[in-house]
């Protein structure tokens, strides 16, 4: 009876990660998934569209080299330290950069995920074109780069 609950609970588990998978897959808007070390974990087709890195070429780079100009590089590095330390990050501004273009302003929304046993194991960033989005880092108490 053990074998056969913890099969179907492992089946269950399964089906929702490939649900869960589907879902980020069809997202309108670039969703990008980053590890510890600022690796690129995974990458929709929206933001292929968007930054121009199909997901084989993003996926284990360092997400500052695929979207940062020179100018965003260590702002986006303390956005990911932050989102390692339980830090929601809502509404931030970020010059961006789609390969081969001019860095352009998009509005980011940055969240970590979490394991089942509370920890966090990756970042999400969801981006989209600011389009006078008026928010700004300060409102939100965010610490400047330094």
């Amino acid at each position: 009876l053990t074998r056969f609950a913890n099969r179907k609970a492992e089946a269950e588990r399964t089906g929702y990660a490939e649900q869960l998978h589907r879902v980020v897959a069809s997202l309108p808007l670039p969703y990008l998934e980053v590890d510890r070390e600022g690796m690129v974990r995974h990458w929709n087709r929206a933001a292929v569209d968007a930054y121009g890195h199909t997901a084989d070429e993003a996926t284990g780079q360092p997400v500052v080299d695929l979207l940062s100009p020179a100018s965003t590089r260590a702002r986006l590095t303390d956005l990911v330290t932050l989102l390692f330390n339980r830090r929601r990050l809502s509404g931030i501004e970020l010059e961006l950069q789609r390969l081969g273009h001019e860095p352009e302003t998009m509005t980011c929304q940055l969240f970590p995920l979490y394991d089942y046993r509370g920890e966090v194991t990756a970042c999400a960033i969801i981006t989209r074109q600011a389009r006078g989005y008026t928010r700004t880092e300060a409102a939100l108490h965010v610490p400047p780069t330094g």
